[in-house]
């Protein structure tokens, strides 16, 4: 009695942004000819896996990054929180340590960013028949450019390999593991301040990026899908998200999960109460 569309609760009514997202990876999924990487074929829609609530999951939950830096307390309220939830929806959730070195990964991040970031402005500039200098682009892309510069060649296929041997970690990881519940981010959100690209302290700028997003880089590296749930609020009214991350190719996981989390603990209806 009262279950009506997809087995969720008849009154329940999921979010524009998750419907129109499953749409979206539905019209484009799959390889296009030629690509040399492409996702499983996920068997089914995206949008008939929001209709479906997912088995009971095996949830490991990553409070600290892998490069250890700190996580602020709204960020680790808003996991412990979900994790309760999460168990109460039945799931297993239990915290766990994700493999891998960060500052291995981080190395060979940093490598494949500089230099397609160096190629790609270089090709830009040859294009327009410029020559490529510090006042054609902001500050972290020319520290890309400079750094590429001194690079041996050997040092990206050996980043590449870097990459592939945490995509293996991953995978061995995931057979104990349906899904991996962690912060979004490591802060609330902040003010822009020293994230600009065009901050001349290209120090201070790194630092900024890496302490508040620690979490996010590894399935970026990894190829994993990822969605960010806004599951928890702070004392300031600021949305604090929760990351849900799955194996390769498992995103019909992903929106299941979702739009149970939605449907115990909807959040379509906030709005800001600060207006600009």
């Amino acid at each position: 009695a009262g279950e009506g569309w997809g087995g969720l609760s008849a009154n329940h009514v999921l979010s524009r942004s998750v419907r129109d997202s499953a749409a979206m990876l539905d019209a484009i999924s799959g390889p296009a000819p030629g690509d040399p990487y492409c996702a499983p074929e996920p068997g089914q829609s995206f949008l008939s896996a929001l209709e479906r609530r997912p088995r009971p999951l095996r949830i490991a939950v990553q409070r600290s990054p892998l490069s250890g830096l700190p996580v602020h307390r709204d960020c680790l309220d808003a996991i412990d929180a979900t994790a309760k939830l999460l168990t109460a929806l039945g799931h297993e959730v239990e915290e766990a340590t994700l493999p891998g070195s960060w500052d291995e990964l981080g190395a060979a991040m940093w490598m494949i960013a500089s230099t397609n970031t160096s190629l790609a402005v270089r090709r830009q500039a040859e294009a327009l028949g410029l020559e490529l200098s510090p006042d054609l682009v902001d500050s972290t892309t020319w520290n890309a450019v400079r750094v590429s510069d001194g690079v041996r060649v050997e040092a990206y296929p050996a980043a590449i390999n870097t990459i592939h041997r945490q995509g293996r970690r991953m995978a061995a990881f995931h057979e104990r593991y349906d899904v991996i519940l962690s912060p979004t981010l490591a802060k609330p959100p902040p003010e822009l301040g020293p994230m600009r690209s065009d901050n001349p302290d290209v120090e201070e700028f790194t630092n900024a990026v890496i302490t508040f997003m620690p979490f996010t880089q590894l399935f970026n590296m990894t190829g994993q899908p990822s969605v960010s749930v806004p599951m928890h609020w702070n004392a300031e009214g600021l949305p604090i998200g929760i990351m849900l991350s799955a194996p390769f190719g498992d995103e019909a996981t992903l929106f299941s999960l979702s739009a149970q989390l939605e449907e115990a603990q909807p959040w379509f209806h906030r709005v800001p109460t600060v207006q600009a």
